[in-house]
């Protein structure tokens, strides 16, 4: 399916299955792989606290959580499902910079987040860093 949207360019389509296939191999990895399963949803929840500290204004904690995630991340040798996890990690790590007034490294940040999404065939990644570096750019 998510195939048939990327010949048809389908966008809609493209998001909604792109999400299920990374569902699906979290759980293909939690079930052959159980450590390396646990450490990437470990790296999920500490995304999602990361995002929670965003959400409240806390951007410097953000920051600190995220380059936690980002050793981690960048460590597992390009793992696919890790490296999926790229994209939020520099597009909050952007976002963070930009919130703080930090134009440069909001651009430096945001930048990765957009050439990940389109290294993994993230259409909504694609489409949200590009309107981000937009309104950088803009600002």
């Amino acid at each position: 399916a998510y195939s048939a949207c990327v010949t048809a360019e389908d966008e809609e389509g493209l998001v909604a299955y792109y999400e299920n296939l990374m569902a699906l191999h979290v759980i293909q990895v939690l079930n052959t792989e159980p450590k390396l399963g646990q450490l990437l949803l470990d790296m999920r929840r500490i995304i999602a606290r990361a995002q929670d500290s965003t959400d409240s204004g806390c951007y410097q904690a953000s920051i600190i959580t995220l380059y936690k995630a980002l050793s981690v991340i960048q460590s597992q040798n390009d793992d696919e499902l890790f490296r999926a996890l790229l994209p939020k990690v520099y597009g909050l790590l952007g976002y963070n910079e930009y919130k703080l007034g930090n134009a440069a490294k909001a651009r430096e940040y945001t930048g990765h987040a957009l050439k990940e999404s389109e290294t993994i065939g993230d259409a909504d990644g694609i489409r949200i860093y590009t309107a981000n570096l937009e309104t950088i750019d803009s600002g």
